[in-house]
């Protein structure tokens, strides 16, 4: 191997080094939420505490979404839009994560407190 493809390797191996530790400094760094705050047309429809195992039916113009909360996390058990990827996200905890139905309109977010 020449220098010069040494050198590159070694540079390569650097950067990726730098970016898993600062991933992983960053995950490390979000804390458990408190509340879902649910959200439609960025109005605030529901604020569900993640201590307490429920599901709430968000019925709009737009379509019905079921949020579920189980063992403090968050996700969209049923959906009746087309494309159903809020249905397919995984499970959030943390603050900030958020879970979005484009076509319903709705946002799902982590918070440590109740929106006023």
């Amino acid at each position: 191997m020449t220098k010069k493809i040494r050198n590159d390797v070694i540079l390569i191996a650097a950067i990726l080094l730098v970016a898993i530790l600062s991933f992983l400094i960053f995950k490390s760094s979000l804390k458990n939420g408190e509340n879902a705050v649910i959200t439609v047309e960025g109005e605030t429809v529901a604020v569900l505490t993640l201590s307490e195992d429920t599901t709430k039916t968000i019925e709009t113009k737009y379509g019905i979404n079921e949020v579920t909360i189980m063992d403090k996390t968050v996700f969209v058990s049923n959906a009746d839009c087309p494309d159903k990827i809020c249905v397919e996200h995984r499970e959030i905890s943390r603050v900030g994560e958020t879970i979005v139905c484009l076509p319903h309109k709705l946002v799902v977010e982590i918070s440590e407190v109740v929106p006023e």
